[in-house]
């Protein structure tokens, strides 16, 4: 076995026992319940007998009478415990599957930018719900059932041992050859499933972004592509679900063949020495029903390894997802809770890739406060100091500095809480602006929500709105215009009450009407807060303390706005003439 298989047995263990641990007394009780659940499934077949031949033998009538309403009372005892046994494990399934997909989602949204890039939304969800809801069944059934099933096993043979050794270890022999047979069949099947999830994960990635851009694909004729590419996944998807299933089926087909010779061995050697005169008819019916007793819990060890054949092909890939570790590790030392922050890039350098760098060498300072104008061509590095900022990446080289700080000594979300981020693209969901607003966090007064949007002056647009808090907006924001979008983006940042704001190309794609309520909103935002202004509309950059230039990642000038502003030989005032005359044009 090699080292990596060795380790991923481990984690394979790891993963189970973290998801069973919390669940331990429950399922000690489910346990409990179905040890009482198989000694009454075991005890029926005894009752039959003594029915059969005390009937046979003429015993009383009151005899018989009480037999039956033994073995009634025992059925239904044994109906009531597979009921009970049947919630307990739907319930133990659905915790421990919650549990897994919050410790995945938690996981993801930890993962470092550059690793999540890697999984398209769609597949993240199939992952996070696809995956885990295979493992449903597993949970709720799988190791108790299982258990439950080789008890039942290991009790039938005892017993029929007892009755009569010859049955008993020709049945052993034949049980033990349909374990053989099932788990060869399992082992052959599981990587056809796994390579069948994985596919299936991708697939849904591909439909997802795809509906994503349904209109731009619409309007250019892209409709074509999407349908080759549908067809492409189910030509890949087909070939392996097929394979996997008719092995599952095989499995069927092996426990049925095993246990008709078994059925045929009982059979005969029963009636062998019944007409010997050695067997009352009432045994040979008990060793009958034992041993149909028998080809139950082995029909449900195939149905469970075919589901296990699914399961390890799921868990297999959420341990793969949970193995990846972020690269950006949280501090110890907690960030200050209010009051601006001074910024320093120290000899910063940083690339996506290795031998394409983005960011050479960035020197600069800003003090609490002040604000700083970013300006450059797109692919300049512009976004990525913001990045950056946020801790979504960290530099390759050099050290970014809060108040002094290396900002990968402070606690990391603690630090992120104390960043408000505001982009041209805001994220608006199905829900009311209330909750739009606080991100459906419930310690969020209204009256708190109100005091903020008044004091940035969105009163007049909140009291336009037609039902208050409780305006419902839909997912993709319809019926709000871009500007409005914005304008919640900017209440979400000012309840963070940050100490660091950074505003990306918010004024790119602002309507007329609403664009000096926004630079209004913006200018009472960024009062007291270190700033860092993205944007290619000069009517922002004015509100900038100082001016820098980027250019393919270096700095090309970097000093104080309205100096820059009044120099003709200055990056800045050409650049602002020149963005003016387009913007005017």
């Amino acid at each position: 076995m090699s080292r990596t298989d060795v380790q991923y047995k481990k984690r394979y263990r790891r993963f189970l026992l973290e998801a069973f641990k919390p669940l331990a007394g429950r399922l000690m009780t489910l346990l409990l319940f179905l040890l009482i659940s198989i000694g009454l499934q075991l005890y029926n077949p005894y009752l039959l007998r003594d029915f059969i031949d005390g009937a046979t033998e003429g015993i009383s009538i009151g005899s018989l009478i009480r037999i039956s309403v033994i073995f009634i009372v025992v059925a239904l005892g044994y109906q009531l415990f597979s009921i009970i046994l049947t919630y307990m494990g739907e319930t133990i399934g659905w915790r421990a599957t919650n549990a897994v997909r919050i410790k995945l989602a938690r996981h993801y949204l930890a993962m470092d930018t550059s690793k999540q890039r890697q999984y398209s939304p769609g597949e993240i969800i199939e992952r996070i719900d696809g995956d885990v809801g295979v493992l449903q069944n597993f949970f709720s059934h799988f190791l108790v059932k299982l258990t439950g099933n080789l008890a039942v096993i290991v009790g039938v043979l005892v017993l029929l041992t007892v009755q009569d050794w010859r049955i008993g270890i020709a049945l052993g022999v034949f049980a033990c050859t349909t374990f053989f047979l099932l788990e060869k069949i399992r082992a052959a099947a599981e990587p056809y499933w796994e390579k069948a999830r994985d596919i299936n994960a991708r697939f849904f990635g591909f439909v997802a972004e795809r509906l994503e851009g349904k209109e731009d694909l619409r309007s250019n004729g892209g409709l074509i592509y999407v349908m080759n590419g549908f067809h492409r996944f189910l030509k890949l998807w087909f070939p392996m679900l097929r394979k996997a299933q008719l092995l599952g089926y095989s499995m069927w087909i092996a426990t049925i063949c095993v246990f008709a010779v078994g059925s045929c061995i009982v059979l005969g050697i029963g009636g062998t020495l019944y007409i010997q005169g050695t067997m009352t008819l009432g045994t040979l019916f008990m060793l009958l029903q034992f041993t149909e007793i028998l080809m139950d819990p082995v029909e449900k060890i195939r149905e469970q390894l075919n589901d296990l054949q699914k399961a390890n092909a799921s868990i297999r890939r959420i341990i793969d997802m949970l193995a990846i570790q972020p690269t950006i590790r949280s501090g110890d030392m907690p960030i200050a809770a209010s009051g601006a922050f001074g910024i320093e890039f120290d000899q910063v350098s940083f690339s996506y890739s290795e031998n394409k760098p983005v960011l050479q060498s960035l020197n600069f300072k800003l003090e609490p406060g002040r604000k700083l104008g970013l300006l450059g061509r797109t692919g300049s590095g512009k976004s990525s100091i913001a990045k950056l900022l946020m801790r979504l990446y960290d530099p390759v080289i050099g050290v970014i500095r809060f108040n002094g700080l290396d900002i990968r000594d402070y606690d990391l979300q603690g630090f992120r809480k104390r960043i408000g981020f505001v982009s041209q693209e805001v994220k608006l969901f199905n829900a009311s602006l209330r909750d739009n607003l606080t991100l459906y966090n419930p310690y969020i007064s209204d009256q708190s929500l109100l005091e903020r949007i008044t004091e940035l002056g969105l009163k007049p647009w909140f009291d336009a709105l037609p039902n208050g808090l409780d305006t419902l907006l839909l997912e993709s924001g319809s019926g709000l215009s871009a500007g409005e979008g914005q304008l919640i983006s900017l209440v979400r940042v000012f309840l963070l009450d940050p100490g660091l704001v950074i505003l990306d190309e918010t004024s790119s794609r602002l309507d007329l009407n609403t664009e000096l309520m926004i630079e209004k909103a913006i200018t009472r935002l960024l009062s007291g807060r270190t700033a860092v202004i993205i944007a290619h509309k000069m009517s922002t950059i004015r509100l900038a303390d100082e001016v820098m230039v980027i250019s393919a990642g270096h700095i090309v000038e970097y000093g104080d706005r309205a100096r820059l502003y009044e120099d003709p030989s200055s990056h800045y005032y050409q650049l602002s003439r020149q963005v003016f005359a387009e913007e005017v044009g």
